[in-house]
């Protein structure tokens, strides 16, 4: 269990911890101003965006880093919705 543990957090790496944190921040942090769904949106639009500037303006071609990236942008999103549904359900 412990080595599948430490494979996943060697795949993540430092750069798709920063990806998960700035997604699941700007959930947090905007969705009690703007709402759950212009927040899911603007989210997924800028993780859309950034990698979309890396691959065509950056010239960074690594189609895997951008799946990398993209797929940690993801898991932020979900596990910042999955957050606020429990505090939700709980808190009425």
């Amino acid at each position: 269990m412990l080595d599948k543990i430490k494979s996943i957090a060697k795949w993540v790496g430092t750069d798709g911890l920063l990806h998960f944190l700035v997604c699941y921040s700007m959930m947090l942090a905007l969705t009690p101003i703007i709402g759950i769904w212009i927040t899911l949106g603007a989210t997924v639009l800028a993780s859309v965006l950034k990698e979309a500037w890396d691959y065509l303006i950056q010239k960074d071609n690594d189609k895997k880093a951008v799946l990398h990236d993209i797929i940690c942008d993801a898991c932020g999103i979900i596990l910042a919705v999955v957050t606020m549904l429990v505090w939700w359900a709980c808190n009425g």
